[in-house]
């Protein structure tokens, strides 16, 4: 199983996300992402780990490297997972925000191993 480092940013108006990984002879292989798109700074990062996701063909054991402790949270804390289970309800009641962003994302990340970890001022 390949392991690939992906590392993502974002602002209010872009997104971007560097892919890293070695194939099996030895060889490193890196690729970005990116895009313009106005939005929250939280659904950018989303749009750009979706995207970063959607270059993967083989399921891989990934790291995110993210600057952004929410989302990071959402992921290491169980959030995204209790969610889900709740039919993509928080326990307010009410749905998250970016709420269609976060369903792309998991589907696309379905497949993989995922690690998250929080990175300050990565950008």
């Amino acid at each position: 199983m390949y392991e690939v480092t992906i590392n993502v940013g974002a602002n209010a108006k872009n997104y971007w996300a560097f892919l890293h990984f070695e194939d099996k002879e030895g060889k490193v292989h890196s690729r970005e992402v990116s895009g313009e798109r106005e939005a929250t700074i939280n659904g950018n990062y989303l749009q750009a780990m979706t995207e970063a996701f959607g270059v993967l063909n083989k399921a891989c054991m990934v790291k995110v490297r993210c600057e952004s402790d929410y989302i990071v949270a959402c992921f290491q804390n169980g959030w995204v997972t209790r969610w889900e289970k709740n039919g993509w309800i928080k326990p307010n009641g009410k749905p998250p925000r970016n709420l269609e962003e976060w369903k792309r994302l998991r589907e696309k990340m379905a497949p993989h191993s995922v690690v998250f970890e929080y990175v300050k001022g990565e950008r």
